[in-house]
């Protein structure tokens, strides 16, 4: 055996190692790569490949993922044709641990909602994740991930974890059930006046809880069906929110619109023509915030030029 190839491995791994013949091999004889246990002992080892060859050459074998690690291991090798077994190769061999990961979540799951994922580690392991019918929400090299899943009828989680001083790596996966949830669709105006009302609505289904929320303005009777009456307030942004949630799997969504609340045009209502010397009554609509100051000319306003009326 020389000494041409690496003394650090990781469980499961694969080793080659070179060679060279001093005697004359039979055509059909079988080399073997062995291992021996941690303190360099072969009273027992380990058949870890074989190569049917007679001449110099390379040998692989696959370092058991079931042994434990050390820094005592040497490989030799053994022949069949004839038989014969060389010395060792000289030199300690390392063999690393491999990380452990296990994945912890939620499943089943509901579409178009996030949920966090947690996996095992320790000091010096770095974490690659990876989705399939969902995204990762902030970090994939996390130990805990939020994942937000899609509407598909399953996914995956899969980690790779690698240990930073050793480069061994190994991984583990999740399957994921997804259930759909509902998706709501809000069906209103957007752009309103000030103190008017509008009408909201979504897809009604026997199957769905509704609940609307609603910030400007204010919901005139219920807000757990599928059709709401909204009393908008002063000018601004007010919002529209709705959260369907299906009766059967208890999965959920929501809905958010942005409604622009416009000032209120001034009109004057009241008579255009009138009798000279006969009082008249004229009014406008007002938001609360603002104030009013009539002035009349050709007549003379009967009481305050503050009132609306």
């Amino acid at each position: 055996i020389t000494n041409t190839f690496d003394n650090q491995y990781c469980l499961g791994e694969s080793i080659t190692v070179p060679f060279t013949v001093g005697l004359d091999f039979n055509t059909d004889n079988i080399f073997t790569l062995q291992l021996s246990d941690d303190t360099g002992g072969f009273s027992n080892p380990l058949n870890i490949g074989t190569s049917t060859a007679y001449t110099s050459g390379n040998i692989s074998g696959i370092i058991p993922n079931n042994i434990s690690p050390g820094a005592g291991y040497r490989v030799r090798i053994s022949a069949s044709s004839p038989s014969n077994i060389s010395v060792n190769n000289g030199f300690d061999i390392i063999v690393s641990p491999l990380p452990t990961p296990s994945i912890s979540g939620s499943t089943p799951v509901c579409s178009r909602n996030t949920y966090s994922y947690n996996v095992t580690t320790g000091a010096g392991i770095q974490n690659r994740w990876f989705i399939t019918n969902g995204t990762v929400i902030g970090d994939s090299t996390a130990q805990v991930i939020y994942v937000k899943w899609q509407d598909y009828p399953a996914g995956n989680l899969k980690v790779i974890q690698t240990v930073t001083a050793t480069g061994c790596v190994d991984s583990s996966d999740m399957d994921v059930e997804i259930t759909f949830a509902p998706q709501p669709l809000i069906t209103g105006q957007t752009s309103v006046t000030a103190f008017s009302t509008e009408n909201y609505s979504t897809t009604s289904q026997s199957i769905l809880n509704y609940e609307w929320i609603v910030s400007g303005g204010a919901i005139q009777g219920l807000s757990n069906t599928n059709r709401i009456e909204v009393l908008w307030g002063g000018s601004g942004v007010g919002s529209v929110r709705l959260k369907l949630t299906d009766k059967r799997t208890n999965c959920a969504d929501t809905m958010l619109v942005l409604v622009t609340i416009n000032s209120s045009p001034l009109i004057i209502q009241g008579k255009k023509t009138v009798c000279a010397n006969s009082e008249e009554k004229y009014s406008v609509t007002t938001e609360p915030v603002k104030k009013n100051l009539w002035s009349v000319t050709g007549g003379t306003v009967q009481g305050n030029t503050s009132d609306s009326t």
